[in-house]
């Protein structure tokens, strides 16, 4: 069955009653980040085809994403490793269009007032929101928690 082959430490949404599972991460330490699209009513599960794999994230394990609009933003994680028991946290952020079917990845900066960091420090096993100012007009991405030790 193809989801056995994506389900440690993967992010799973629900969108009109479609199971969209963001599986970078597999028992077989899989080096690039796999979605999938599970369809309640039929019961099959597609696996969704992007045009880059250059820009695609790296097989990761407990990242965190977000969707907004009709684009999907994951954040961090382990980094699956040829090398065993080497543990690579990152701290990247990458964007997948749903229209184009691209990733990318994206620039960001730290907008915490207690802080004088530029980017958020490299983790895993965190979790991530989004956050809307009505008077701003802004959606900003939370993220929040997380390890980067074992």
């Amino acid at each position: 069955m193809l989801l056995k082959r994506v389900n440690r430490f993967s992010t799973i949404f629900l969108i009109y009653m479609e199971l969209l599972l963001i599986g970078c991460a597999s028992a077989q330490q899989s080096h690039v980040c796999a979605i999938f699209v599970s369809f309640f009513f039929s019961k099959k599960m597609e696996q969704i085809k992007y045009t880059n794999t250059v820009q695609a994230p790296p097989g990761l394990q407990g990242h965190s994403a977000v969707i907004y609009n009709d684009e999907m933003f994951v954040f961090g994680g382990l980094v699956n490793s040829v090398v065993p028991r080497q543990r690579n946290y990152t701290n990247k952020l990458y964007k997948f269009n749903f229209t184009l079917l691209t990733w990318s990845e994206v620039a960001y900066k730290c907008t915490l007032q207690s802080t004088p960091l530029q980017q958020i420090a490299n983790r895993h096993c965190h979790t991530a929101t989004l956050v809307k100012n009505q008077e701003a007009s802004t959606t900003k991405m939370l993220v929040f928690g997380g390890s980067n030790t074992e």
